[in-house]
């Protein structure tokens, strides 16, 4: 069996260069390994860093309520048993969180038989033990027909957002430049009716 082959002019036969093997330097290799030890490093770092106070982690932004600027206290009568014929229907009674005032509002109406044109209220503010700390006093005139409420409009959810001198005519406020512990050391308030004036001229005053 004869092998054949290709031959130059001059007779011998062209043989081609032998493959170099080359290997490939995985580069891609050590730059995601480094890559790696890079962000470990710089998430220890940010640990240590944020665990020493000198970075603080940002917080979500949540809405947040607005601080409330009133400390409800319960509301009820104080000492009489007669209210000079003037029912009290509803109310609401906060001191402010700083202690630098109060405000009581109550519903009424007039339980008599005469048309009432001016109605006096005390608020008593009470500490440990019903102990009078001060008062606040209401001095309403008007037209007050024989049972129609008079509505105050102002109740546990919205007080705080009344300013003093600003609140509405079934309101008494008092404001204090500095914050006093009459205020801050109230427990719960009262009301009592110390005067009635009638429009028949006549006037109900509570009996000594």
């Amino acid at each position: 069996m004869r092998r054949l082959g290709f031959s130059d002019s001059g007779g011998s036969t062209p043989t081609a260069p032998p493959i170099q093997k080359r290997s490939i330097p995985n580069g891609m290799g050590r730059f995601h390994f480094e890559e790696r030890m890079m962000g470990r490093a710089l998430f220890v770092t940010l640990a240590v860093l944020m665990f020493a106070g000198v970075i603080v982690a940002p917080r979500p932004a949540y809405p947040q309520a607005a601080p409330a600027r009133f400390r409800l206290l319960p509301l009820g009568p104080s000492g009489q048993t007669v209210q000079g014929n003037i029912a009290v229907t509803d109310g609401v009674a906060g001191v402010r969180v700083d202690g630098s005032g109060a405000a009581v509002c109550v519903s009424f109406k007039n339980t008599d038989s005469r048309v009432a044109v001016r109605v006096m209220f005390d608020f008593p503010l009470l500490g440990f033990a019903g102990l009078e700390l001060t008062h606040l006093t209401l001095d309403r005139k008007g037209t007050f027909s024989p049972n129609i409420v008079i509505e105050t409009n102002v109740d546990a959810s919205d007080i705080d957002v009344f300013t003093p001198g600003n609140f509405p005519d079934n309101c008494a406020d008092d404001e204090e430049a500095a914050g006093t512990t009459q205020f801050t050391s109230a427990w719960s308030a009262g009301y009592r009716v110390v005067r009635v004036d009638y429009a028949d001229g006549t006037t109900w005053t509570p009996t000594p």
